[in-house]
Formats: structure tokens, sequence, C-alpha cells
């Protein structure tokens, strides 16, 4: 079993900034945050007329086996926002 890269889209309402800060993405297994997990930022637009800022990251994720876990995500001013996420068997 092979590292697994996720695909994360995320959308930010921001009406004075145009650029994300460095977030930070772990993984949470059991109720306890664990290990910091690599993300690279593939893309980024920001949309004026919204004050939407688009980007997508591709996080690595370890070697783990299928089951529900949760990815939180933590900006530096101290906003944290946690998601679902559930990793399948290749053979289902």
């Amino acid at each position: 079993m092979g590292n697994t890269r996720l695909g994360l889209f995320l959308q930010i309402f921001t009406s004075k900034d145009r650029s994300t800060p460095p977030l930070e993405f772990y993984l949470v297994e059991n109720g306890k945050e664990g290990l910091s997990l690599a993300a690279q930022k593939v893309e980024s637009f920001y949309d004026k007329k919204t004050g939407i800022l688009s980007d997508v990251y591709l996080l690595t994720l370890p070697a783990i086996p299928p089951g529900n876990y949760k990815v939180t995500i933590k900006a530096p001013d101290g906003l944290t926002k946690t998601m679902d996420l559930k990793i399948v068997s290749e053979t289902l």
C-alpha cells in the first residue's frame, strides 16, 4: 500500500486579500489530530466580481487502510475547518 494523492478544491471569500495564506493540513483519526500532510497548491484564481478566491491543492496521504477519516485545515489567523474523508478499497 503506497501513498495516496488527494485533490482538494477550496473557495474562500475575501474582500481585501487576493492570496491564500499558507495553510496547514492534518489527518485526523479517532478524534485525534495526527499526521501533517504534504500539500502543494497547483492552481489559484481570484474572482474580483464576487470576491471569491479559488485554490486547488494536491495533498499526499500516507499509506492508510480504508476507513473514515477527517482532514483539518488550519490558517495562520487561527481559523480551523475540518472535513470528512472516506478512503475506499481499490477492489470494490
